[in-house]
């Protein structure tokens, strides 16, 4: 199956006004986009079948002086053209947020919560976003580099476990 992303490339800069990359041996495209753009630049690849949200994350840039501080980083994937884009949205200490893509993939549901839980960026939008790894307690985000690792955490005691948890 041949690969869409010179297209994909071409009509992306004509739309977007900014330059997209392909990576040739990884068979990926890969841009920045300011969060403004994000949601609707997402819907784009949703209805060109980039079906597969495969990843969220985020990096800190703290230890490395770069502003703005975070990216969140999307990882998406065409099930028929095994094409692949990564998406990186620059996002700032003092507004550490960014909107959900949940609407559009529901795979995003878990995803942001994780990075939410680890980095402390919060995704608007999003039906639930509360602590998935951590308890709610927890105090920081421990994949960020200023989380000093030997900080003491609240105890807290026995939960009831619910009935029938929501998802």
């Amino acid at each position: 199956m041949p690969t869409l992303l010179p297209e994909l490339k071409k009509i992306l800069e004509d739309t977007y006004g900014q330059e997209f990359i392909i990576n040739e041996a990884l068979k990926e495209l890969y841009a920045f986009v300011d969060k403004n753009n994000l949601f609707s630049l997402m819907e784009k690849f949703s209805t060109i079948h980039f079906d597969f949200l495969m990843d969220v994350t985020a990096v800190d840039y703290l230890l490395q002086n770069k502003k703005p501080r975070f990216e969140v980083v999307y990882h998406l994937f065409h099930t028929k053209t095994y094409d692949r884009i990564r998406i990186k949205v620059p996002v700032t200490e003092e507004i550490p947020e960014v909107a959900s893509v949940y609407p559009i993939w529901k795979t995003a549901y878990f995803l942001e919560r994780e990075v939410w839980d680890l980095y402390g960026i919060k995704f608007t939008g999003h039906p639930d976003l509360r602590r998935i790894l951590l308890y709610e307690e927890f105090v920081g985000f421990p994949l960020r580099k200023d989380y000093y690792i030997r900080d003491e955490q609240p105890l807290i005691g026995l939960r009831e476990v619910e009935a029938n948890p929501t998802v």
